[in-house]
């Protein structure tokens, strides 16, 4: 996580948003995503949507492609001034891909190359129940080797260059993980 100027926050702390654009939630809101993953050693019942990459089936895994490419065609405005800058490699020449599924989750964008993670929050995530999925979510994540970053949308239109700035860094090695 990290304040717009590129600084690292501890684990666990955002920077309060000081602007939400409606509803301030990403293009998926409101769309049942699966459940979180199970801890180690739990079982999961044979019907329990897993997801792609973690035992999926054929359908199950369309699904999450499906959901993944409606999710693309009805992204935020600032998924959107993003997707502007990372597409195409523009970014440094790194490849990004949008609303892209990794186990059950949709992660906002990826740089399969770099392992790395970007999302984008807006108001909704402040809450506390959006903040514990998030964090299973990220956990998840690290424990696959992927790093995840987060900054939240009024950050990306107010500190456009900042946020690049700080991807690159991630991008080159030279930030920690949050």
């Amino acid at each position: 996580l990290f304040r717009s100027v590129g600084v690292p926050l501890p684990v666990g702390e955002r920077v309060p948003p000081t602007f939400m654009s409606g509803a301030g939630e990403g293009a998926g809101a409101g769309m049942p995503l699966p459940g979180p993953p199970s801890p180690p050693g739990e079982r999961v019942p044979p019907d329990f949507n897993r997801g792609v990459g973690e035992g999926a089936g054929e359908s199950d895994a369309r699904k999450m492609k499906d959901l993944a490419r409606k999710l693309r065609k009805n992204q935020t405005e600032t998924e959107a001034r993003l997707w502007a800058q990372l597409r195409d490699r523009r970014l440094k020449g790194f490849k990004f891909r949008r609303q892209h599924p990794i186990g059950r989750y949709i992660v906002d964008f990826y740089c399969p190359e770099k392992r790395l993670v970007i999302e984008l929050d807006g108001g909704g995530h402040a809450e506390d129940e959006q903040k514990q999925s998030d964090k299973k979510r990220d956990e998840w994540l690290k424990q696959k080797g992927i790093s995840v970053f987060r900054f939240w949308n009024n950050i990306v239109w107010d500190n456009l260059e900042g946020v690049l700035k700080t991807i690159l860094k991630a991008l080159d090695g030279e930030t920690p993980h949050p």
